[in-house]
């Protein structure tokens, strides 16, 4: 069963990046105004010839086997495991936010937050979803955890680290606002003081990353010893946030210089879901107190 929910977690990862992918394109519109349908068909005739609706048409499929995946592995955890309570939790959470997942991207589609559209409504909405995208994320990354260990994934008392996964989905927020003027005026460079409210609102990112990275490095370096028994793979759990962090910090000054290409963003993107998943984990791992040095 633990197999089958990395699956899962990595499965909705594509499906979100495949994401990012519709919105880059403008091919949100591509079904028009329907939704669970495509222009009022189940399977539309015209899929072939029409290259936006083909590929919002896809991602809808996608996003509908995500769910049903997630569905499927909460009857596994109930039946497989009934005694692992804290796996049960968590896969239901992650039931409740890929629904909720579905309902905020129909939302788009049904009140025209889609293509080119730059409305206010459109800017409330990224922010939102991709929070609710991190909760998901979240929920998947626990079940793993708890049924790869019979220990409950517990919240971590340490203000500090705390502090970071705030800050990291504050980060996180701001940055689907700068996605969002990257797509709607693309090849915009530098930090812009003049044009289109979501133009002023990307300057804002940068700066909250460098904050928020500065923090996490920080933590990380701080408190590695208190958590000397947590892994990733052969990664000492810190390492592996710091490192990420720091690279999520190269990849958006990569970004910005070549003016956020699709790939690119889609490459950040990737970066922010990972990072947020190893940090997910490291917020819900116990803290051991260090060893004494040595005389």
């Amino acid at each position: 069963m633990r197999k089958y929910a990395v699956f899962v977690l990595i499965y909705t990862l594509v499906v979100i990046l495949f994401g990012a992918y519709v919105r880059i394109s403008g091919s949100g519109a591509g079904c028009g105004e329907h939704w669970p349908t495509c222009d009022g068909e189940v399977v539309p005739g015209d899929l072939i010839k029409n290259h936006a609706k083909t590929i919002e048409y896809t991602h809808r499929l996608t996003s509908g086997l995500s769910g049903l995946f997630v569905l499927a592995l909460v009857l596994g955890v109930m039946r497989g495991r009934p005694q692992n309570q804290p796996a049960r939790r968590w896969a239901l959470f992650s039931l409740l936010f890929i629904i909720s997942e579905g309902l905020l991207g129909a939302s788009l589609v049904l009140f025209r937050w889609v293509g080119m559209d730059a409305s206010i409504g459109r800017g409330l909405m990224m922010p939102l979803h991709l929070g609710n995208t991190y909760l998901l994320l979240t929920a998947l990354a626990l079940t793993v955890k708890a049924l790869a260990t019979e220990a409950a994934p517990r919240l971590t008392r340490n203000r500090a680290i705390l502090i970071g996964a705030a800050l990291l989905l504050i980060t996180g927020m701001f940055g689907a606002i700068a996605a969002l003027g990257d797509t709607l005026f693309p090849g915009t460079k530098g930090i812009v003081t003049e044009g289109h409210t979501y133009l002023k609102l990307r300057n804002i990112h940068p700066f909250i990353a460098v904050l928020t990275i500065g923090h996490i490095l920080a933590v990380a370096v701080r408190r590695r010893d208190e958590y000397n028994a947590e892994t990733i793979g052969r990664w000492h759990l810190c390492d592996a946030v710091a490192f990420l962090a720091a690279l999520q910090g190269i990849i958006g000054i990569a970004n910005i210089v070549l003016s956020a290409p699709a790939y690119m963003q889609i490459v950040h993107l990737l970066g922010s879901d990972i990072l947020w998943i190893t940090y997910s984990i490291w917020l819900f791992s116990a803290a051991r107190p260090p060893e004494p040095a040595a005389v």
